[in-house]
């Protein structure tokens, strides 16, 4: 996911040029490491989150 969305984020805010590839390495670089203890911290709470939404009632 952090390699999806920093080469989207990437390709809005500056284009696709022969720079592309070297700044969407670098926005993955910082975006990997934020993302992956972000996801080991707030799934599960996420989780519960969501089957409260949808659990019937």
């Amino acid at each position: 996911m952090a390699l999806l969305m920093s080469g989207i984020i990437t390709a809005v805010n500056r284009g696709i040029d022969a720079g592309y590839p070297a700044a969407w390495l670098h926005s993955f670089a910082i975006a990997w490491p934020v993302a992956f203890p972000l996801v080991l911290v707030l799934a599960l709470r996420v989780r519960a989150l969501v089957a409260r939404w949808v659990a019937p009632p």
